[in-house]
C-alpha cells in the first residue's frame, strides 16, 4: 500500500489543477474503503467532491464510507436517487 500511496502522491504533484484530480482522490477513497480504513476513506471522498468536475462516483465513495461507519440514516420515503443521496451526504457534511 505504501508504494501505491507514493505513486498517488507523485501523480497529483505535477498539476493540482488537473481536471482529473477528483479521480485520484476518488480512487484513493475506494481503495481505503476496501482496506477497512473508513475514516480516511471518508476524508478522501470529501476531498474528491470538492474538486471541479467531480462526478457521482465521489458521492458513492462518500456514501459507502459513511455507511460502513454507521453514519447514514435510513431513508424510507418514496424518493430515491440523487435527492435521497444529497440528503444523506449533506446531513453528515462536516
Amino acid at each position: 500500500m505504501r508504494a501505491v500511496q507514493s505513486s498517488w502522491i507523485s501523480a497529483i504533484r505535477p498539476s493540482p489543477a488537473d481536471p482529473h484530480l477528483w479521480t485520484f482522490c476518488n480512487i484513493k477513497a475506494w481503495a481505503l474503503t476496501g482496506l477497512g480504513q473508513y475514516e480516511e476513506a471518508e476524508y478522501w471522498a470529501r476531498v474528491a467532491l470538492r474538486q471541479p468536475g467531480a462526478t457521482f462516483w465521489s458521492d458513492l465513495a462518500l456514501v459507502s464510507a459513511l455507511g460502513y461507519l454507521g453514519k447514514l440514516r435510513m431513508h424510507n420515503g418514496p424518493e430515491f436517487g440523487s435527492a435521497a443521496l444529497a440528503e444523506c451526504v449533506t446531513e453528515h457534511n462536516s
